[in-house]
């Protein structure tokens, strides 16, 4: 309806009031971006821990835990009376085929 139509007036003015709100959202979001640099420096937030910084340290710690869960894996089997060997587990996390007497 023409009742609705802006005039050219009326839109530079919206437009002047947009680009203030803009510039004042740019400003703050600045100042909020200096404020979190002296905080926290230059870093992101998503950034790994130390220990996992590298893939060579991130590699360690994997067989770090391998062997961990080859050592509870290996006290497991001697509290029943088995070794790990016996029970199918070695080096890696492959099993083996154990050997029966029919075979």
């Amino acid at each position: 309806s023409l009742g609705r139509n802006k005039t050219y007036e009326q839109l530079s003015r919206e437009e002047k009031r947009l680009k203030k709100k803009v510039k004042a959202l740019f400003a703050q979001a600045e100042k909020t971006d200096r404020g979190e640099d002296r905080l926290y420096g230059n870093r992101r937030g998503d950034e790994l821990p130390e220990d996992l910084s590298t893939a060579e340290k991130r590699l360690a710690r994997i067989k770090e835990a391998k062997r961990y869960l080859q050592e509870i894996s290996g006290r497991r089997g001697q509290e029943k009376g088995r070794s790990p060997q016996a029970r199918g587990v070695r080096e890696g996390t492959e099993k083996t085929r154990q050997k029966t007497s029919w075979t």
